[in-house]
């Protein structure tokens, strides 16, 4: 067997393992009492971002929840940094493996202003909304993008803030 003929015959393998796992993957929806960690990981302007989610399935429904996130600054870029913590509601709407969710919330924001004049905590709403595939019954993988803005602070930083686009993978348990 040729090297062109090994690849071509491990590249349709691996396709057509990927066709028969994606059309056999049971629908992953987070029923009520179950748990779902969902890790992030996706950019700002100011570079790579980091986030975690808690979420419990309070209706079959949506869910409740907590999150966290870290979007770093960068001083070149004019782009303050904020590390925020808080809590939201999820509602879902569920096709076959597609999961697509709204998420509005509320958090205490750290906002690490671009001028070094000190860090200000502020609090306010967030706004999400994502996509996610369902793999398998426990592992789904999709996208989120969040907004965040103040409402409580000083006067310079009232109003929306800023926007991160996410990957996120979710586990449920």
């Amino acid at each position: 067997m040729t090297s062109s003929r090994l690849i071509y015959a491990v590249i349709t393998s691996i396709l057509i393992s990927l066709t028969t796992l994606m059309t056999s993957a049971a629908h992953a929806d987070l029923a009520e009492g179950k748990n779902a960690l969902l890790v992030n990981f996706g950019f700002t302007h100011g570079g790579a971002a980091l986030g975690l989610d808690f979420e419990n399935g309070f209706n079959r429904t949506f869910g409740l929840g907590g999150y966290f996130r870290i979007d770093p600054d960068d001083q070149t870029l004019g782009a303050r940094g904020i590390t925020t913590v808080g809590a939201f509601i999820r509602p879902h709407f569920s096709r076959q493996q597609w999961d697509l969710y709204v998420s509005p919330g509320f958090g205490i924001l750290f906002v690490k202003p671009t001028d070094n004049s000190g860090s200000q905590t502020l609090l306010g709403p967030s706004w999400a909304i994502g996509l996610l595939y369902d793999f398998t019954p426990a592992i789904s993988f999709g996208a989120e993008s969040m907004s965040f803005a103040s409402w409580f602070g000083k006067d310079v930083y009232r109003g929306y803030l800023q926007t991160d686009l996410m990957a996120k993978f979710r586990f449920i348990f």
